[in-house]
């Protein structure tokens, strides 16, 4: 029964007046291997340079906006071992062998989505396994009116063992086109593009999507490049100097500074079916 699609009874968050909430800022603090990898950032190759979009072209009735969404760690924390508090859990079939997927809905992501889809043109881009995202997807908003388009580990880069989500695959305006992830690395070619999110694992306190709503809805209204107002907002190459002093003077890639930490080794199965970061106490800096 793999290929059922589990219905999903939404969990009932805390009211919060949105009034009383700070401006969203972003994480305090940001990964010393992002910072690694974005100073070691190599230009793109021209095989990638030259890929056809792989969505379709807008069509008229869309949003003149687009919102590019993670997945784990930004709109949801998901396991194969199981996890105190999931709100589902759902079959996987991977390689021959059938998983159970947990899964726990960070807060506010039903109104969070809802309220954004009435603005946007909504694309989740993840660099998970389709097999396990497709029918994540399919759970969270099963009459598919809600999220438009959906783009897979298949569709990003591999960089230094990382999976970059270059924007140019969407064939999008990118002065129009917005990109939230808990990785700041994941939008390392567009940053000007990216919006950094706090990662998610189980606080039922958290509000972050809550503090986005009334900011993302006001930006179309603006009628400027979106990347002007997000490079204003969270200043990301203020946070990470050596990197903008790479792209502001040499370019990406051409004066590496920093030892670049091999890739990761996928040990097992779960690894190559979500992709996560761990909630652990990395080196960071400020």
């Amino acid at each position: 029964m793999s290929n059922v699609t589990p219905k999903l009874v939404w969990p009932e968050d805390d009211y919060v007046d949105e009034a009383f909430l700070e401006d969203h800022q972003g994480p305090e603090r940001i990964d010393y291997d992002a910072l690694v990898m974005l100073a070691n950032l190599p230009p793109l190759p021209e095989e990638i340079l030259s890929r056809c979009p792989a969505l379709p072209v807008k069509t008229r009735a869309s949003a003149e906006y687009t919102l590019v969404l993670d997945l784990d760690e930004t709109l949801v924390h998901c396991s194969l071992t199981p996890l105190d508090n999931a709100t589902m859990i759902f079959p996987v079939v991977f390689q021959n062998i059938t998983y159970q997927v947990y899964v726990r809905l960070r807060p506010h992501l039903r109104t969070f989505l809802n309220r954004m889809a009435k603005t946007f043109e909504i694309i989740i881009f993840t660099a998970s396994k389709k097999v396990y995202a497709n029918k994540l997807c399919d759970i969270l908003d099963p009459r598919k009116n809600l999220i438009r388009h959906r783009l897979f580990r298949e569709h990003c880069v591999c960089v230094y063992g990382n999976y970059v989500k270059d924007l140019t695959i969407l064939g999008r305006d990118p002065s129009k086109t917005m990109i939230l992830d808990n990785a700041i690395q994941s939008f390392a070619y567009q940053l000007d593009n990216g919006i950094p999110i706090e990662s998610w694992f189980q606080d039922r306190n958290d509000t972050e999507l809550l503090k986005l709503c009334s900011f993302f809805e006001a930006i179309p209204a603006m009628g400027r490049d979106v990347r002007e107002i997000l490079r204003r907002k969270y200043r990301l190459r203020d946070h990470i100097p050596f990197y903008s002093i790479i792209h502001q003077q040499e370019g990406p890639g051409r004066l590496p500074l920093l030892e670049v930490p091999p890739p990761p080794v996928a040990e097992n199965n779960e690894e190559q079916l979500i992709t996560q970061v761990a909630p652990k106490h990395p080196q960071m800096v400020q």
